[in-house]
């Protein structure tokens, strides 16, 4: 039977979104799994060959970059997509964006020292300074990914994207086996972001002008800057667990606190990610035809959770095993860790559709407002969990209740402000959440006798399992959501088969 008081999206609009959707997600997601397959290579190396305190010391640099890097973007990106393309905005934004990108790095290379302060270790300084190379190493081709997204044209965006990951794991992994500890993450990173750049510019022959249109930056930098404060209040509420776990339990902790979010964020947070690139461009198409608006956010939640929930779920399930397997013995600490962060990985994928929807309709200003809300909740309740509990686990778990309280408010406000079914929404999600039940109860049984077999055994039977239970009883409990969604990817797959094509606002 069909999910409580509605019936999956079958009307042509809908599919058409879906079908738009998944086919930019298809090449999105082959490129980004690729490229994060390679990366998770690398990642389970070097995990065998550094130690927590390195991938601890290098947290330090990945947290406060990762914090302040909103910043040196402008928010030009949805700025450009949401706007209608042309020379004037495109040239003028490069521009603004490789000077914004140099003024960050002059401000990261100054205020640096401050690293010591904040993690109470002096190794965070230099590693501080050294990951600020991105910035304007990231300018050089940030407008020829945001091209790529506006056009939807993903496919193109394999080949750089790829020889970014690349060369990120075999430079990691050489400066790992050559001893240089905590700065083979760092020079991996700077590396492979590098080697993309002339590889971004060769598929995609769009070259800057000498020009600079003061109108075009007011309008992009008025936009943007509202992206860039929802940007950095999420990448503080993203990344304040880090921060508060390499202040107050130390660089090891902080080393195994980051392995645990390795599998969550390449199987669900990299996921949603994906999506959300798609998204923005087709929700931005939208926002002419608002009676759309209401069903695209019905297909997209529905579906989106119904990815990212039974991977959730599956990965808490088997955390244990998968860990020791992929990463071994010595990395026994990270399993406590990987199921709150599931948990938040679940509720973040909820909300981040939300997010892309209301950029899409030019109200980046109601997630600045959501975003200090979260900031306001997280601040406390993460320095709480560390301070009284003293465990990297129990920050997890606090992270995990702040990111279901905040998705709450944000499906309130969707409500409230703009009209959207959040209640029919949640109603398609109840086979969802039955046929994970079922997958969760299938893995707990099956865990009893296999809890004496080697940690790859309980693997290799733990994942079919648990697609398979999923599978069956999504199928069995809601056969019109799984029918649609097939009709949805045979569509995608058809190039015969025309895409949903909004007409093209200014």
């Amino acid at each position: 039977m069909g999910a409580p008081g509605s019936q999956p999206p079958n009307d042509a609009a809908s599919v058409a979104v879906a079908t738009t959707a998944l086919r930019g997600a298809g090449w999105r997601f082959a490129s980004e799994l690729t490229g994060k397959g390679m990366v998770f290579v690398s990642t389970v190396v070097l995990a065998r060959l550094l130690d927590p305190q390195d991938f601890g010391v290098a947290a330090y640099a990945l947290t406060l970059i990762a914090m302040f890097g909103a910043v040196p973007a402008l928010g030009l990106g949805p700025a450009l997509i949401y706007h209608a393309e042309d020379e004037r905005c495109t040239s003028t934004g490069f521009w603004l964006g490789l000077v914004g990108s140099l003024a960050a790095l002059a401000l990261v290379w100054v205020l640096a020292p401050g690293a010591e302060w904040i993690f109470g270790d002096p190794r965070a300084v230099g590693v501080t300074r050294g990951m600020a190379l991105l910035f304007p190493i990231e300018a050089l081709s940030n407008v020829h990914q945001t091209l790529m997204r506006r056009r939807l044209a993903f496919r193109r965006s394999m080949a750089p994207e790829l020889t970014r990951s690349l060369v990120k794991g075999v430079l990691s992994i050489g400066l790992a086996f050559a001893g240089f500890g905590a700065w083979a993450l760092i020079g991996g990173s700077l590396g492979g972001a590098l080697a993309a750049v002339p590889v971004y510019w060769g598929v995609l022959r769009w070259r800057p002008a000498l020009l600079f249109d003061r109108a075009a930056a007011a309008e992009l930098l008025r936009f943007g800057g509202h992206v860039v404060a929802v940007n950095s209040l999420g990448a503080a509420v993203r990344n304040l667990d880090y921060l508060i776990v390499g202040r107050v339990l130390g660089a090891i902790a902080l080393g195994v606190y980051t392995l645990a979010f390795r599998l969550p964020d390449l199987l669900i947070r990299n996921l949603v990610a994906v999506l959300g690139q798609v998204l923005l461009p087709v929700y931005s198409r939208l926002r002419e035809e608002r009676a759309a608006v209401a069903p695209a956010f019905l297909t997209t939640t529905a579906y989106v959770v119904a990815l990212t929930a039974p991977l959730a779920i599956g990965l808490a399930a088997l955390a244990e095993p998968i860990v020791l397997t992929v990463f071994s013995e010595k990395w026994r600490d990270v399993v406590p860790v990987v199921l709150p962060i599931c948990l938040y990985a679940l509720f973040v994928s909820i909300s981040y559709n939300i997010g892309d929807l209301y950029k899409a309709l030019g109200r980046p200003d109601v997630l600045t407002r959501l975003g200090l809300l979260r900031l306001a909740i997280a601040a406390p309740a993460l320095y709480g969990a560390a301070t009284l509990v003293g465990s990297a686990a129990a920050v997890g778990w606090a992270q995990a209740v702040v990111a279901a309280t905040t998705t709450v408010i944000e499906l309130a406000v969707a409500r409230t402000l703009f009209q959207l079914p959040v209640a029919a929404a949640l109603g398609r999600l109840v086979p969802v959440a039955a046929a994970c039940g079922a997958m969760a109860l299938a893995l707990a049984l099956a865990s009893a006798p296999l809890a004496a077999a080697p940690p790859a055994l309980a693997v290799a039977v733990g994942i079919p399992l648990g697609a398979l239970v999923y599978l069956a009883s999504l199928r069995l409990l809601a056969p019109e959501f799984v029918a649609a969604a097939i009709d949805a990817l045979r569509g995608a797959l058809d190039r015969r088969r025309p895409a949903w094509r909004p007409v093209e606002t200014s």
